[in-house]
């Protein structure tokens, strides 16, 4: 896939790339519309021979999560396409990921109550979005947020 930074997509100006997983490259963007804050965006790139089934099925799929309101979900702040490309944005926010704080633990291993606590709030989030027929098929220490206090996550979908 071909390096997008420093294009527009949408009403969004792609600053640089933060990664790339399956068919999904992450952004830190900027919007063009209202200034003052940048915004994480999730491009969808997906390689299918018959793209018009895919924005389709990621219309409905993102219409789900956009409607899915959670204290351990990150919140959708916008969603749409942009030069045939499918998108969805969530807010720039100051937390580290799971995995990024996992990095900077010498012995790379948590009390079992904190890991209980961060457990039962991802069951918990994960619930929620399954009552709602939303499936998560990428759960990973890179999308788990861990809020300043440490006692608290929220996932990205």
């Amino acid at each position: 896939m071909a390096e997008l930074a420093g294009i527009l997509v949408g009403n969004y100006f792609l600053l640089e790339c933060l990664a790339r997983e399956g068919l999904v490259e992450t952004y830190c963007a900027r919007p063009t519309t209202r200034g003052g804050y940048d915004v994480v965006l999730r491009l969808f790139r997906p390689e299918f021979p018959e793209p018009t089934s895919f924005h389709e099925h990621f219309a409905e799929e993102v219409e789900k999560v956009w409607r899915c309101h959670h204290v351990h979900i990150q919140p959708l702040h916008e969603f749409g396409t942009g030069d045939d490309l499918q998108y969805c944005a969530t807010l720039v926010t100051e937390a580290e990921t799971l995995e990024q704080y996992l990095k900077r633990q010498p012995e790379r291993y948590l009390p079992i109550p904190t890991v209980m606590s961060y457990a039962s709030q991802l069951c918990d989030a994960l619930q929620h979005a399954h009552e709602r027929g939303i499936v998560h098929g990428n759960i990973q220490p890179s999308s788990i947020l861990m809020a300043a206090s440490r006692s608290s996550l929220a996932h990205s979908f």
